[in-house]
Protein backbone atom coordinates (compact mmCIF):
# COMPACT_ATOMS: atom_id res chain seq x y z
CA UNK A 1 0.00 0.00 0.00
CA UNK A 2 2.98 2.20 0.33
CA UNK A 3 4.52 1.55 -2.47
CA UNK A 4 2.89 4.27 -4.67
CA UNK A 5 4.93 4.44 -7.92
CA UNK A 6 4.78 0.59 -8.06
CA UNK A 7 1.41 0.34 -10.26
CA UNK A 8 0.03 2.79 -13.16
CA UNK A 9 -3.11 4.56 -11.63
CA UNK A 10 -4.13 6.58 -14.93
CA UNK A 11 -4.69 10.22 -15.91
CA UNK A 12 -5.40 12.25 -12.80
CA UNK A 13 -8.92 13.07 -13.72
CA UNK A 14 -9.52 16.87 -13.01
CA UNK A 15 -12.98 17.46 -11.34
CA UNK A 16 -14.03 14.83 -9.70
CA UNK A 17 -14.71 15.77 -6.17
CA UNK A 18 -16.33 18.50 -4.02
CA UNK A 19 -15.20 21.90 -5.57
CA UNK A 20 -17.71 24.32 -4.31
CA UNK A 21 -16.65 27.09 -3.20
CA UNK A 22 -15.94 27.02 0.73
CA UNK A 23 -13.81 23.46 -0.32
CA UNK A 24 -11.85 25.38 -3.46
CA UNK A 25 -10.91 28.60 -1.26
CA UNK A 26 -8.43 26.44 0.71
CA UNK A 27 -9.53 27.72 4.25
CA UNK A 28 -11.93 26.49 7.32
CA UNK A 29 -15.25 27.20 6.76
CA UNK A 30 -17.42 28.22 9.47
CA UNK A 31 -19.90 25.56 10.52
CA UNK A 32 -23.51 25.66 9.25
CA UNK A 33 -25.95 26.65 11.60
CA UNK A 34 -28.41 23.65 12.71
CA UNK A 35 -32.04 24.60 11.79
CA UNK A 36 -34.69 25.80 14.22
CA UNK A 37 -36.81 23.28 16.31
CA UNK A 38 -39.36 24.54 14.50
CA UNK A 39 -38.03 23.52 10.72
CA UNK A 40 -37.10 19.36 12.22
CA UNK A 41 -40.10 17.16 10.51
CA UNK A 42 -41.85 15.95 13.30
CA UNK A 43 -40.63 12.59 12.04
CA UNK A 44 -37.04 13.25 13.34
CA UNK A 45 -37.83 15.56 16.06
CA UNK A 46 -37.78 12.31 18.98
CA UNK A 47 -34.61 11.11 17.00
CA UNK A 48 -33.04 14.46 17.71
CA UNK A 49 -33.54 14.54 21.29
CA UNK A 50 -32.39 10.78 21.31
CA UNK A 51 -29.18 12.09 20.39
CA UNK A 52 -29.02 15.24 21.71
CA UNK A 53 -29.46 17.48 19.50
CA UNK A 54 -32.64 19.27 20.66
CA UNK A 55 -33.66 19.86 24.51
Amino acid sequence: MLDYGRHDHGLFVYGIGDWSPPIASGHIQAATPPPADTDIAPLLTSWCQKWGYTP
